[in-house]
């Protein structure tokens, strides 16, 4: 234009980084590494629970395209874990960027942990990949529980024309037990019957452990009791459930009732209830 050359509008970037570690002294979970950088941080608080509780925090106030997330746990031998998150993490609107969240998380002999963020509350347009690879023991104890909501619906947002990729891995002594890949894409596949239909959003539930069988019976208990549009099995000691619904609410009183079904003092951590 008029012989200048124009510039390019480079737009600025997320990138956040967080591992932490956890080890059994004296018969108590404690913190042993946290390494935080970009957005991402962490916070450690004192309360009254067996394990230790990590809360999550982006700083950035959501995702947007393009920016990359890398998020790391470790649960040493006999140890007692609870990750979650402050708030729901939104996804916003993309320019045409993907933004991609790696997650990994290792548990050691007789550990247990409880993967429970706060819900994935996705914009319409939003572009998101997640890959989440848990690598687990024979003797471990692993909760899943996590929440995906399609839309702003209290800004009216019901249909939220978007794509979110979302890869799942569960290795347990280093043999991979269960694999699952999830593409949402296009408004008009996402709210086909075949998918969700009228529902606004889903949640997925897994419970790895040798005692996985014994909660079966409960956990379809609870999804009636709770209306939810659903199922779950169980085989090889993974317990799997799924369930879908109109009502974000309706999930998460779900959840919190899975929550204190796995938890042996029915603990819920308190920025769930904030």
């Amino acid at each position: 234009m008029n012989g200048q050359k124009e510039d390019k509008i480079i737009l600025q970037r997320a990138r956040g980084c967080l591992e932490v570690s956890f080890a059994e002294v004296r018969g108590e979970t404690t913190l042993s590494n946290l390494y935080q950088s970009g957005s991402l941080k962490a916070l450690i608080p004192k309360n009254s629970i067996p394990g230790k509780e990590a809360i999550m925090i982006n700083t950035g106030g959501g995702i947007v395209g393009g920016d990359q997330l890398s998020i790391s746990i470790s649960g040493g031998n006999n140890t007692e874990t609870w990750i979650t998150s402050q708030a729901s993490e939104k996804v916003y609107k993309s320019n045409g960027e993907e933004s991609r969240v790696e997650i990994d998380l290792t548990l050691g002999d007789n550990s247990t942990s409880f993967w429970c963020p706060q819900e994935t509350i996705l914009f319409n347009r939003s572009k998101l990949s997640r890959t989440m690879t848990f690598n687990i023991v024979n003797t471990s104890k692993l909760l899943i529980i996590e929440t995906v909501i399609f839309g702003r619906l209290k800004s009216g947002e019901f249909s939220s024309n978007c794509h979110f990729s979302d890869q799942w891995r569960i290795k347990r002594d280093q043999k991979l037990i269960l694999a699952e890949n999830f593409l949402f894409t296009g408004k008009e596949r996402l709210y086909s019957k075949a998918n969700l239909g009228n529902n606004t959003s889903f949640c997925t539930v897994l419970y790895v452990s040798l005692q996985s069988g014994g909660y079966i019976k409960q956990v379809r208990e609870i999804m009636s009791q709770s209306k939810m549009t659903g199922g779950a099995s169980c085989w090889n000691n993974c317990l799997l459930g799924r369930a879908v619904s109109e009502d974000p609410t309706s999930i998460k009183n779900f959840t919190s009732l899975l929550l204190k079904l796995f938890s042996n003092d029915g603990f819920i951590p308190r920025v769930w209830l904030i």
